[in-house]
């Protein structure tokens, strides 16, 4: 193997740039309101999920380590334009994470919905950073790149393949995440569970969006245990007002629904559900469960359950929100495509 390639990252010490994000100060404050002010949905208490799981997960000093020694150093530095989807805080870290680890530039597009937050966490990276060689800019137009790693919605994907074709890409588009439950799982596995759902007001990838469960499950009791948990949410205008025009909707469609006072469970095939709503669907087997996943295996980010299936991108209950280095979205190894460019 060569070189490790985290000389430049590491050499900043990345305790420092975590206890930068981790320090209460007037300026944080300040950044946390303009992202607010920028997207409704970014609420401190959400913000602060994201600054955890990059804390604990990316920027310890071991893991990193671990994950960054498994690659091999690229052989000359590259240019990757990177463009940013706005649904969750810095949904756009990892990738900028794996970006800046091997040296290279960058050139960030920033979702309108969140700009404030990337610009803020660069410059606290910036400030230790003296590497004239490794340039970081913010631009409107995405040009002389080497690559390009892309996230946004279906219809966004499919103008980011036309339009840079010409470059080595990651193109992402919408996925969810779902949960298979066996009716067995205890009060606090369906409060973990209730994390994966409810984080982030369910916007993001590895939100769990659907549920799969047995024939004769107890939906009022995971129901109960999410009111006296996830109630916060309802404290959000925007969550609330989704919640009350899909319950009209649902109501006019004559859905077969579970209402709480949380989210609106709707029995329906698809794993995209709508905002404040989770869909649900039965199943009598392994079997069945079998087919029923194929049919989205390409739509799918994490399959939640309590461990009992083994399916691809299987997490445990109350895992799904704090990836791993190694934790690729849509199973596409950044780092492996981004030294591959060498």
């Amino acid at each position: 193997m060569n070189h490790n390639p985290s000389e430049k990252i590491m050499r900043i010490k990345l305790s420092e740039w975590r206890n930068q994000i981790l320090n209460n100060d007037e300026k944080k404050e300040v950044v946390f309101n303009q992202a607010y002010q920028e997207n409704h949905w970014f609420e401190k208490k959400e913000i602060d999920r994201m600054l955890h799981a990059i804390t604990s997960q990316y920027l310890n000093e071991e893991k990193f380590q671990k994950w960054i020694n498994a690659y091999s150093s690229p052989k000359s530095p590259k240019t990757i334009g990177l463009i940013g989807a706005g649904n969750i805080p810095l949904v756009l870290f990892h990738d900028l994470f794996c970006i800046l680890s091997l040296g290279y530039k960058v050139k960030i597009k920033c979702s309108s919905k969140d700009s404030v937050l990337p610009k803020w966490i660069l410059n606290l990276y910036l400030n230790n950073n003296n590497f004239i060689d490794q340039q970081i800019l913010f631009v409107e137009t995405i040009k002389e790149v080497d690559a390009i790693i892309a996230t946004g919605s279906d219809l966004a994907g499919n103008y980011f393949v036309e339009y840079f074709k010409k470059y080595p890409n990651i193109i992402r588009t919408h996925r969810n995440s779902i949960a298979l439950l066996t009716g067995n799982e205890s009060q606090e596995e369906l409060i973990r569970l209730g994390e994966d759902v409810f984080s982030y007001y369910g916007l993001g990838c590895r939100n769990v969006s659907k549920l799969y469960l047995p024939n004769e499950y107890d939906i009022e009791r995971l129901l109960k245990i999410w009111d006296s948990n996830f109630n916060y949410v309802m404290d959000n205008n925007k969550y609330k007002n989704n919640y009350d025009y899909n319950l009209a909707i649902n109501i006019l469609n004559k859905s077969k629904m579970f209402q709480s006072e949380t989210t609106l469970l709707i029995e329906n095939n698809s794993i995209h559900s709508r905002i404040a709503c989770l869909n649900f669907e039965k199943y009598s087997n392994i079997e069945d469960l079998d087919s029923k996943l194929e049919l989205n295996h390409n739509k799918i980010q994490n399959v939640i359950s309590n461990g009992k299936f083994d399916f691809p991108f299987s997490k445990l209950i109350g895992e799904s929100q704090t990836p791993g280095l190694s934790d690729y979205a849509d199973g596409i190894d950044t780092m492996n495509f981004l030294i591959s460019l060498s």
